[in-house]
């Protein structure tokens, strides 16, 4: 995939437009959810490079 295309599909994914009509499941792309207190961990997860690719939501009402 060339750089422009990666780009393009970046955009495509984060369209709030897409979101908000419900055309993607965030569900599915969010791998873990930690309470926000545990950000420093979350990062030292992402960063490790030890696991796949890895998507971390912060809850902020933990």
């Amino acid at each position: 995939m060339t750089e422009w295309a990666r780009t393009r599909a970046s955009e495509q994914l984060t369209s709030p437009y897409l979101l908000a009509a419900g055309r993607i499941d965030v569900d599915a792309l969010i791998r873990d959810m930690m309470p926000a207190a545990e950000a420093p961990r979350a990062f030292e997860r992402l960063s490790s490079g030890e696991e796949p690719l890895m998507t971390v939501a912060l809850d902020w009402t933990a």
